[in-house]
């Protein structure tokens, strides 16, 4: 028996002076009050647009049964539940070969078990043609899905003529130009547009499937037979922008809940990890995980300063390990992997030669390295694969490029309502990391489950559950167009993975740009549309000017639609001096009861509390303030 192509839109004339010799069969599909029915016998076109789509299949492949799936719904407007359902009847339809769908839903957030439809239509066999939106830029479901062939309209010669677009959410430009089509009442219309460029393009398959064995075609061939008739003379009506998403008829070959548990694990991305050797102590990042050990589920065995230190480390003192300035022969099994921060960045000589040597001495005895800068990173690779071609273990350097958005894009689809924190900030050393782990700390001691989007690499080593380190010596080399899409699939598998009851994260830098005359860093707010915060957290310093705060309190309310819960303060306050053209910064810290006055005068101002997030005492009021809102 031949294959059938199915046309789900909404209806078909197939009394029409020009259809009488076409072979058809179909279903209704109606939805009333949520709730969705089947009528196998009356399914004549509402709209004329079935008419149309079914009449340009019909010309090119004359001899071809169609099968007229409508869907029909007392509101003018389609939807998904209606569109799912009219996929999922093709699916139990064993000679379906071609399903044309010359609608959509135009949205940036589909409905996922749509998207595990097409992937199941895929996974059958089952060809879906579908029509992208008329208005370029916006996003329409099912087009847009890897699994789904996603059709626009092209400048073709020929009815039979279309393009093939390899790396693009747009797979194949087809006629779409204005022209004559059937319309409902016997009648014709002269129109245009992607639906009847999708419609061209299903003819056009079906026709080469008829000259093929179309019964053993399966994925691959498909896309090859596909590339293979594709015309270079068929051009682009309007621009289209290349994408990650090409067609990948394949897709469901990829295990996706075993990659999404890979991904979003919240551990170190390989095993053997038990006992680090952390070095560089005295660099911001390291004292962070000594501040937060109980975050860390590793043992703590060995820490290494620098020969000159570049900052105090005198209180330091993790798990009761002292701090020291060498590595004897001993220390080397002490430890299984060494983690090391941005020891290139050093002005001293000492420094980097004693890095390099630790480094070399780490590779020689096998042990896993963990390194936050991406030169590091490729130094080591350099010194591994030169002096140390045999070595065992592992080197990590936690990055972001095209590859993993690649991995990470595939759960954009699983929509969560795990509500999320975001922290903020007026300026560059505020301490937001410090806040995440104060507030994760806080929330996981009261016993809730915290996903957490980290944006330092540190913490890689506490317990976060994904890494987007885009701060110092950033190792996201992703463009930032595309950060939005990757940090909103982010959350989306944490969610599922994870399970947790709520999402922390935060940014770096300046959240907004404080400057509008020169070009601006955006790249927080394109982080921010991600997360997409429910409340937020603002960090401070004691000399902000009132408006800078207000400025950022407004974005957040307005831009994200987040809400505020406290402002974040320390008594640290920096002041810059100059002497002799050289600009000198200092930090001094404020007596408590110029931290009160201050933290009483934003309060006032700004209807908001202010608490010093670096005060033990204050832990149960940061639980209570972050309880009350979500209540």
């Amino acid at each position: 028996m031949s294959f059938q192509v199915a046309v789900i839109d909404r209806g078909v004339e197939v009394a029409h002076r020009k259809l009488t010799k076409c072979s058809f069969d179909g279903v209704v599909i109606l939805e009333k009050d949520g709730k969705v029915s089947r009528n196998d016998r009356y399914f004549e076109d509402d709209t004329g647009h079935g008419t149309a789509i079914a009449g340009i299949i019909h010309s090119i492949v004359p001899d071809q049964t169609l099968i007229a799936v409508k869907l029909h719904t007392e509101e003018d407007a389609l939807n998904e539940l209606l569109l799912l359902e009219g996929i999922k009847w093709c699916l139990d339809q064993p000679n379906i070969k071609i399903i044309n769908i010359s609608l959509g839903i135009a949205t940036n957030k589909p409905n996922p078990e749509l998207d595990l439809v097409c992937k199941e239509a895929s996974r059958r066999g089952k060809i879906i043609v579908a029509a992208v939106h008329n208005v370029p830029g916006f996003e329409c479901y099912p087009a847009f899905f890897p699994e789904v062939i996603a059709v626009s309209t092209g400048i073709a010669n020929d009815k039979l003529d279309y393009g093939f677009l390899d790396q693009s959410h747009i797979n194949v430009l087809a006629k779409g130009t204005t022209k004559r089509l059937l319309w409902k009442d016997n009648g014709y219309k002269i129109t245009s547009g992607n639906s009847f460029a999708a419609a061209h393009f299903s003819g056009t398959l079906a026709k080469m499937l008829q000259e093929e064995d179309w019964s053993i075609i399966d994925n691959k061939s498909l896309l090859e037979l596909i590339k293979r008739h594709a015309s270079n003379d068929v051009y682009e009506l309007q621009y289209i922008k290349r994408a990650e998403n090409a067609f990948v008829p394949n897709e469901k070959s990829k295990n996706l809940d075993a990659l999404g548990e890979e991904l979003f694990h919240g551990n170190l991305p390989f095993p053997n990890v038990g006992r680090l050797a952390i070095t560089g102590i005295s660099e911001k990042e390291m004292k962070t995980v000594i501040e937060f050990e109980e975050l860390c589920p590793f043992e703590i065995a060995l820490l290494i300063d620098y020969p000159r230190s570049i900052l105090d480390t005198r209180n330091i003192n993790g798990s009761g390990v002292r701090v020291q300035k060498k590595m004897e022969d001993e220390d080397l099994n002490k430890y299984d992997t060494m983690v090391m921060g941005y020891f290139l960045d050093q002005l001293f000589d000492a420094n980097i030669i004693f890095s390099i040597n630790l480094l070399k001495r780490s590779l020689g005895a096998d042990k896993n390295l963990v390194l936050w800068d991406e030169n590091v990173h490729q130094l080591a690779l350099r010194i591994q694969s030169n002096e140390f071609p045999d070595y065992q273990g592992v080197i990590y350097c936690p990055t972001v490029g095209d590859d993993l958005f690649e991995d990470v894009i595939n759960y954009r689809f699983y929509d969560h309502n795990v509500p999320a924190i975001a922290v903020v900030g007026t300026g560059n050393t505020q301490g937001k990391i410090t806040t995440q782990l104060t507030v994760k700390q806080v929330l996981s001691n009261a016993g809730y489950r915290v996903g957490h989007v980290a944006t330092e690499p540190q913490a890689a080593l506490l317990g976060a559950d994904f890494l987007f380190p885009y701060g110092h010596n950033s190792n996201v080399f992703l463009e930032e167009e595309k950060w939005g899409r990757f940090i909103d699939a982010v959350t989306n598998g944490i969610a599922r993975y994870q399970s947790p009851q709520i999402i922390l994260s935060g940014t770096q830098g300046l959240t907004i740009p404080r400057v509008t005359h020169k070009i601006a860093d955006f790249s927080s707010m394109h982080f921010l549309s991600g997360i997409r915060p429910d409340a937020f957290i603002c960090t401070v310093s004691p000399e902000d000017p009132v408006e800078i705060i207000e400025n950022l309190l407004n974005v957040m309310r307005v831009y994200y639609d987040a809400k505020p819960l406290f402002l974040a303060m320390t008594p640290k306050m920096r002041s810059v001096r100059e002497l002799k053209g050289k600009r000198f910064v200092s930090d001094t810290w404020l007596k408590e009861e110029e931290f009160e006055a201050k933290a009483s005068e934003l309060t006032e101002k700004l209807h908001i509390p202010v608490i010093n997030i670096k005060d033990e005492r204050n832990k149960p009021l940061i639980l209570r303030e972050i309880q009350n809102f979500f209540k």
